[in-house]
């Protein structure tokens, strides 16, 4: 699952669209193994990384087998249920070679397979 809605960070919670967008969310991950990953660049208004945590702590909650990746260029403090464990690990940005193979192996219009993408 993938969600990118900018307009939802910055109003969620709990308008009627925040609900019926996390309770599909809640739905298709309740009974599966998943990843989940989060771009936090709309999130990084102290309000906004509140309303992030909620989100996570209610996911957390309706959820057996979730995982969540958070990426970001910041430092990210989010708030989540002590039943959580998080680690936070820094990487470095790529080096050109490396941008370049991976764009190279993933872009269908570079790469020998047609079914190029990530995940």
């Amino acid at each position: 699952i993938f969600l990118e809605d900018e307009g939802l960070a910055l109003h969620m919670p709990h308008d009627s669209r925040y609900r019926e967008v996390s309770e599909r969310i809640f739905g298709y991950l309740q009974d599966t193994r998943s990843l989940v990953i989060v771009e936090t660049r709309p999130f990084l208004i102290q309000d906004q990384i509140e309303k992030l945590a909620i989100f996570l702590n209610q996911l957390f909650r309706g959820t057996i087998h979730t995982r969540v990746l958070l990426v970001s260029q910041e430092g990210l403090d989010v708030n989540v249920s002590d039943d959580v464990v998080q680690s936070e690990v820094v990487l470095d940005a790529l080096s050109f070679g490396h941008t370049i193979t991976l764009f190279g192996r993933l872009c269908p219009h570079v790469s020998e397979r047609r079914d190029a993408r990530i995940g």
